[in-house]
């Protein structure tokens, strides 16, 4: 297949939002492109073939992408960097900085392929800049900074000015501010006329800003040291306002979604029959099926407000039918059709409801290769309802342990290796260390002998066994809303002190009170299924506050682009936030702190008066 042919089909995938799978993946490893004509190849079939591959999933390109492949396109284009034109540098800068969104804390990355090609991309960028349209500009700004973060200052606070004069800054849209205003935080300029002209546009699209541009600005204000300027004050107010209710809209569209999943359900009509309901929203899904006179049962792994997981399926007895919401992982997803396969009756049917994004088009395969038969998919806008009839009963019984895998796992920080880590379905990065979760830990303070600590969101148990690990003394508690995860860490970490299975903060209390904690850690999730959603992150923030001893501080991790400040404002007085571009972790307590992290100290600010305060009280980087 030639470069041109390659793009070609590689661009039709992402214009079309399509997910390819592994098989496809690999098959690029028969693309020989050292049979390609690079002297006299057209720099954009080799650019589009990037951009398209950024465009597809860029985390799992990165993953799922023969590294050979990659590598061969990467340094095909830093050969032809020199004959690309404005366009292509802006497509070929952008596509390198969604693929490799860690390239500029990577130590050896000028001897990396990738960064021969930046730099390549760079010389040719000082020399095209200025003939490139504005959102040309903007991008290339953005992914430069990405890219290159301070070492490349000189270029980008010179296109930042040229994008931001009068001419051009009439025709910015919010998107571009919060770009641009990325592009300055990450670069630690310190130029009052590029800041003056942020502030002036951010004021004049401020509403329609993203929950994402908020983040942005506010990352950019944090970062360049003029979040508490009381020229700011004003739009710093505005901003997290917006900021609050753009967060409320994404949780409310998001519920709405997973509503149109459940409310799916009821075009079944089933009446008078036993069903068992599994997994998520199974408390939901069950009160709706009781209004056709159902008898309801419940297998669920999941707390869901007050209502609390089931993993006993021995005490269910079986049932007419199981209905499910397909959930994201495959692993999951079998588990469930296990637990159907061995509770429903003969000639008894499954009822499960999916997207094309959920995967449900694989179904088919699962369930015929588990004894069902009569498989019909009827479809209901985006949503498929699939049912399948049981062939014959299965006599094995659910053994919750043969789920369970073991494997080798090296914790952060301490770098102490556990030899019989486990994991189940559907945890959490696999149950494995993810690049977050190692990040958050390299910021966290050493915490003092004895302290006591909240995991929120424990998962598998990562973030436990490394602070203990590094501190045996500390009183560790653990919080997860999914029991089965609570298990397995439980298994992995069996040092812990107490473990609530609890939807947020409903069932953490000691002997009828209140649990005070000194710190609460966190990596929240920040989705429901597919669909982000940042309810967890506001219950964490807003419960936390009462569940902290006096000087006690609330650590928690997230991407970049999502606005915990705005979140934190309300809750507390004093914030701080310690950021790489990609991760931001962020430290809140109701007193004022001195944090060290990777060799700088960082004051607190005071999230409502504007004063910054020095404190004391300083803490040693792990």
């Amino acid at each position: 297949m030639n470069s041109q042919s390659l793009a070609n089909m590689l661009w039709g995938l992402a214009k079309l939002e399509i997910r390819p799978n592994k098989s496809f993946w690999m098959s690029l490893e028969d693309v020989d492109v050292t049979l390609w004509d690079i002297e006299n190849a057209n720099p954009q079939n080799v650019v589009m073939i990037l951009w398209s591959l950024a465009s597809l999933d860029h985390e799992i390109v990165a993953h799922e992408a023969n590294d050979t492949f990659l590598d061969s396109i990467i340094k095909i284009i830093a050969r032809l960097a020199e004959k690309m034109n404005s366009q292509d540098i802006t497509n070929a800068l952008w596509g390198l900085a969604k693929l490799f969104p860690d390239f500029s804390r990577q130590h050896d990355n000028e001897v990396m392929a990738t960064g021969v090609c930046a730099q390549a991309l760079a010389r040719r960028l000082e020399l095209v800049w200025k003939e490139m349209h504005l959102q040309a500009k903007v991008l290339s700004v953005w992914a430069s900074s990405k890219l290159f973060e301070t070492s490349k200052k000189q270029l980008i606070s010179l296109i930042l000015e040229d994008i931001l004069n009068d001419q051009n800054i009439h025709e910015l849209h919010a998107q571009n501010v919060g770009l641009l205003s990325f592009a300055y935080g990450i670069s630690e300029l310190k130029d009052g006329r590029i800041s003056k002209h942020l502030r002036r546009r951010t004021k004049a699209v401020l509403k329609d800003i993203t929950w994402q541009t908020v983040a942005h600005i506010d990352y950019m204000m944090r970062q360049a040291g003029i979040q508490l300027d009381p020229k700011w004050n004003s739009l710093r107010n505005s901003l997290y306002q917006y900021g609050k209710e753009l967060v409320e809209k994404l949780n409310l569209e998001s519920f709405k979604a997973k509503e149109s999943s459940i409310q799916a359900m009821k075009s079944l009509r089933l009446k008078g029959q036993t069903i068992l309901t599994c997994g998520r929203e199974c408390h939901t899904l069950a009160k709706i099926l009781q209004k056709f006179d159902c008898e309801t049962r419940i297998w669920t792994r999941y707390c869901e407000g007050s209502k609390s997981a089931n993993l006993r399926l021995e005490k269910i007895g079986s049932a007419n039918a199981c209905c499910f919401l397909l959930p994201t992982s495959k692993e999951e997803a079998m588990m469930l059709l296990d637990v159907a396969t061995m509770s429903v009756k003969e000639n008894g049917y499954v009822y499960v409801v999916g997207s094309m994004a959920d995967g449900i088009a694989n179904l088919r395969t699962h369930l015929e290769a588990s004894g069902w038969g009569s498989l019909k998919y009827d479809w209901i806008g985006s949503l498929a309802v699939v049912s399948a009839q049981k062939a014959k009963n299965s006599n094995a019984p659910f053994d919750l342990s043969g789920y369970k895998s073991r494997l080798t796992l090296t914790l952060p920080i301490s770098c102490k290796t556990i030899e019989d880590w486990s994991v189940y379905p559907g945890l959490f990065a696999g149950g494995k260390v993810d690049i977050m979760t190692s990040y958050f830990l390299s910021c966290l303070p050493k915490f003092e002998e004895n302290a006591t600590v909240l995991d929120f969101a424990c998962g598998s148990g990562v973030i436990a066994a490394t602070l203990l690990s590094i501190e045996p003394s500390l009183v560790v508690d653990i919080l997860d809303s999914d029991a089965l995860a609570m298990h397995c860490c439980q298994e992995n970490v069996p040092e812990v002190n107490e473990s609530f299975v609890s939807d947020t903060w409903a069932k953490v209390n000691f002997k009828g009170k209140q649990k005070l904690y000194d710190f609460i850690v966190s990596n929240p999730p920040v989705h429901i299924g597919r669909q982000q959603n940042f309810a967890v992150v506001q219950a964490l923030i807003e419960g936390s506050k009462q569940h902290l001893k006096p000087n006690g501080q609330l650590w928690l991790v997230a991407q970049q682009n999502i606005p915990v400040g705005c979140m934190l404002a309300d809750s507390y007085n004093f914030c701080t936030q310690i950021s790489n571009g990609r991760f931001t972790t962020w430290c809140a307590s109701s007193e004022p702190i001195m944090i060290a992290s990777s060799g700088k100290k960082r004051k607190s600010s005071n999230l409502n008066s504007g004063n910054s305060v020095e404190s004391s009280k300083k803490l040693k980087k792990l």
